[in-house]
């Protein structure tokens, strides 16, 4: 996508504007430095889809079974009878 100046409170969710499109953030990852005796934050990146995208991909994870769950067809997650 790009460099751009993040928010500092930025979380999975929000919603990133550019000139070009919007886009929602999947995942946020920050890097750290050890510097005179501790860690500080010196960079912050996002992993982001499509607005468009990201409620299509919402919208087929409800469609597909968890893992897990009963009726998944795995004959282990049927409860005894």
């Amino acid at each position: 996508l790009g460099t751009y100046r993040l928010a500092p409170n930025l979380g999975c969710g929000d919603m990133v504007e550019t000139s070009e499109d919007a886009f929602v953030v999947k995942r946020v990852s920050y890097r750290y430095a050890y510097r005179a005796g501790r860690y500080r934050m010196v960079g912050k990146g996002a992993n982001v889809v499509k607005a468009g995208r990201f409620g299509i991909e919402k919208a087929l994870g409800r469609l597909l079974p968890k893992p897990g769950r009963e009726g998944d067809g795995d004959p282990d997650s049927r409860p005894d009878r």
